[in-house]
């Protein structure tokens, strides 16, 4: 028998992934210029989470006000924190990462890109995790200022990827038992438009 090959440490890795979903809520969903679109890739992205064992956790910026996470995401998101801050790295409470940390991969999605997925980023970085930012699971008011945010976080070091690379690279073979499923996720992202 050999070996796997080796691969890329930045690479994803389900086994290493973490998942989160920023305030993918109610009353932001008017104000973006796709919402079902959006909604479409990050339910699909999180099906694949389900699917592969990677857990998901969900932040809330000030439900009693906004509303919380929408349908169908809440049902698949039965761990949801409460936030006032713009970034939801805080209300995580993962702490820095320091070498032994199982789940050093976090993968974002969610609204708004230049906000609170941006800040969230920011500081998970500065707590040594490895960011990946979902694009084109990730929304916001003003396209422009979220171009401009997903430069700026690759520029400080986050990879900016797209749910099909996510998905992929965290069931990667062809002969993974969850590979039909994670390609039939992939074809219902794309006819969403995603």
């Amino acid at each position: 028998m050999t070996d796997a090959p080796a691969r890329h440490p930045d690479l994803l890795d389900a086994a290493r992934s973490r998942l989160v979903v920023i305030d993918v809520q109610q009353k932001f969903l008017p104000t973006l210029p796709e919402p079902d679109r959006l909604v479409g890739v990050i339910d699909g992205v999180l099906e694949a989470a389900e699917r592969l064992g990677v857990p998901a956790t969900a932040s809330e910026q000030y439900p009693q006000g906004l509303g919380g996470t929408v349908e169908p995401l809440a049902g698949r998101l039965p761990d949801r924190r409460v936030k006032t801050a713009f970034s939801a790295a805080p209300a995580l409470g993962l702490g820095p990462c320091e070498g032994d940390v199982e789940r050093d991969q976090i993968v974002l999605c969610g609204i708004e890109t230049a906000i609170c997925v941006c800040q969230t980023a920011m500081d998970l970085m500065a707590d040594g995790y490895a960011v990946f930012v979902v694009a084109d699971a990730c929304s916001g008011r003003k396209p422009d200022d979220g171009e401009r945010a997903l430069r700026r976080l690759s520029d400080y070091g986050a990879a900016v990827v797209t749910a099909d690379m996510v998905l992929f690279e965290w069931v990667r073979d062809a002969s993974h038992e969850q590979f039909k499923s994670i390609s039939a996720i992939v074809k219902r992202i794309a006819a969403a438009g995603g």
